[in-house]
């Protein structure tokens, strides 16, 4: 019974101090223009990294296994903004910019799993369907639409509000 009593401690203690250290590590940025580009930069990170899996899938030459390689990189990368959003204290008020943001690198993974694996095969096959690649790039741009347009709106919203000129 003291045993048990020792490790509920012990184990609540360690619960206590995870909590604590992770609420300690969030990123505060408390200056309305730096929270902005903070948020925009992961978004950036996000932008670069697919313009390099772009360009191999429109390279003539490139090989599979590359393209492969580069939607892992962009996953990678899209996790790791993520991870940043999350961590970093949202400004009061934010108007939901940065929950926006999440929720669009969340719908860029999900495509990246899911639709872009799909367009990879597609390109690589012996006989490439034009229509289907169509079909996926149609559904994605409409899809994203959502996402982007919240994710600006609430942007546009904490702009007016910290009296920010969007570039």
């Amino acid at each position: 019974m003291k045993n048990t009593i020792c490790i509920s401690t012990f184990i609540i203690l360690l619960f206590i101090s995870l909590s604590a250290k992770s609420q300690s590590e969030m990123m505060v940025i408390e200056d309305a223009v730096e929270y902005n580009d903070y948020v925009i930069k992961q978004q950036d990170n996000i932008g670069n990294e697919l313009k390099i899996f772009i360009a191999i899938l429109n390279d003539t030459e490139s090989i599979k296994s590359s393209a492969v390689s580069e939607l892992d990189n962009v996953k990678d990368v899209i996790n790791q903004s993520i991870r940043n959003l999350n961590n970093l204290q949202t400004l009061d008020p934010d108007f939901e910019m940065k929950e926006n943001a999440v929720n669009l690198f969340n719908f860029y993974k999900r495509t990246m799993e899911n639709a872009y694996v799909e367009m990879v095969d597609e390109i690589y096959s012996e006989s490439p369907d034009g229509d289907r690649m169509n079909e996926i790039i149609s559904k994605i741009t409409e899809d994203e639409a959502i996402y982007d347009n919240a994710f600006l709106g609430a942007q546009q919203d904490f702009a007016d509000y910290y009296n920010i000129r969007l570039e």
